[in-house]
């Protein structure tokens, strides 16, 4: 199960920069000869899952060789630090900025300046709080999980491993993002 999973999160992510390559790629903008940049910031590189979301990318990266480059920054879980970094990658003329943000409530900082900027900022599979009853502007985009469905998804597949018997304990994970909020929802 745990080599399932890492290959499930290394094509989830390697599939976040594909579409981020092949959107610039497509753009009139680029000459041939110059690659793509992409900044991510990254609530913290310690964190196990995260660690598996970076470590996609690079192969992913890799792979594509000389045609993107990508700058990757620890936030170590400070919204303000991860807000300057966005704004560094905006200043360096980033084409695109990722972010799997430290906080789901502070990320209109963020998305103000990618929107003023008109750089492309994609969430990664945290979506921003202030977005949760209207839509993404122009730009900003989520690439991520529906979290009530996800959390369903997994209570229906350990009720049929465990046949319906047995006591389950949900660890909760960083209490302000939505995964943590949302998937212990009831429907």
């Amino acid at each position: 199960m745990k080599r399932l999973h890492r290959r499930y999160l290394h094509l989830y992510f390697f599939g976040v920069l594909f579409v981020s390559v092949l959107f610039f790629l497509s753009c009139e903008k680029k000459q041939e000869e110059e690659s793509i940049k992409i900044g991510v910031s990254i609530a913290n590189f310690d964190d196990r899952f995260m660690s598996y979301i970076k470590s996609g990318m690079m192969e992913y990266e890799e792979a594509l060789g000389s045609k993107v480059e990508v700058v990757y920054l620890d936030a170590k879980f400070y919204d303000e630090k991860q807000k300057q970094q966005v704004k560094y990658f905006i200043r360096e003329g980033m084409d695109a900025i990722i972010a799997i943000p430290v906080s789901t409530k502070k990320t209109s900082k963020m998305t103000e300046a990618a929107v003023e900027a008109e750089v492309p900022l994609i969430y990664l599979n945290i979506f921003p709080d202030e977005f949760t009853d209207k839509e993404l502007p122009a730009g900003v985009y989520y690439v991520g999980s529906k979290e009530i469905e996800a959390g369903m998804i997994q209570m229906e597949y350990l009720a049929e491993i465990l046949k319906g018997k047995g006591k389950v304990a949900v660890l909760m994970g960083e209490l302000d993002t939505s995964a943590s909020q949302q998937r212990g929802q009831r429907v």
